[in-house]
């Protein structure tokens, strides 16, 4: 009887103690390689590409909450690639890619909608781009970002009559799948 008393006893304690565990948060990341997400932010800017490619991907590696606060920064230098000088293409694809994410499902937690439709807005005049990887990953990006994106639908399907898009990707099956209606005559491609 006594041995029972002590394993009811034993097990009792370990689900408190394990419930205790499970209720502490982990807390979360405030630097990555000894910076914090305001000093990978000002990274991206660099004159050295290599340097912004890594802010931006480090970036991605603090909770989407925080990530957000560098989407303005990125929206900034994708507008300078379109009004100035050629932004290098590494900063480009994964500017576009980290919008995709951060502002995606999975992403933050209610981002602004002004800002969604800026990136949107953005993102779709990376559709004429001379390299055809910028072009995919805009793409990707508004298919991740979802619902929000719609308006860019009609610019995508327009985009896969370059010949180069229509072979290397299948983001307008994807887009045909989330939206269907957006295309009424063309049945909507299964994956």
């Amino acid at each position: 009887m006594r041995f029972l008393f002590i394993l009811a006893a034993s097990v009792l304690c370990l689900f408190i103690s394990t419930n205790e565990i499970s209720a502490q948060k982990n807390p979360p990341i405030r630097q990555i390689k000894g910076k914090t997400v305001e000093q990978w932010i000002k990274e991206i800017r660099s004159k050295d590409p290599s340097k912004g490619e890594e802010a931006i991907r480090t970036i991605l590696l603090f909770h989407p909450d925080v990530a957000y606060e560098a989407v303005p920064v990125l929206i900034k230098e994708l507008k300078r690639h379109n009004n100035g000088p050629t932004v290098d293409i590494s900063i480009r694809v994964n500017a576009v890619i980290a919008l995709g994410v951060i502002l995606g499902e999975g992403g933050a937690n209610d981002p602004e909608p002004k800002v969604v439709d800026e990136a949107v807005t953005l993102l779709m005049r990376h559709f004429t781009d001379g390299q055809l990887i910028v072009k995919n990953r805009a793409a990707q990006a508004l298919g991740r970002i979802g619902p929000a994106a719609k308006p860019a639908i009609p610019k995508l399907m327009a985009a896969t009559k370059d010949s180069l898009v229509g072979r290397r990707g299948r983001q307008p099956s994807r887009l045909s799948v989330m939206w269907p209606e957006s295309n009424p005559g063309v049945p909507p491609t299964k994956w």
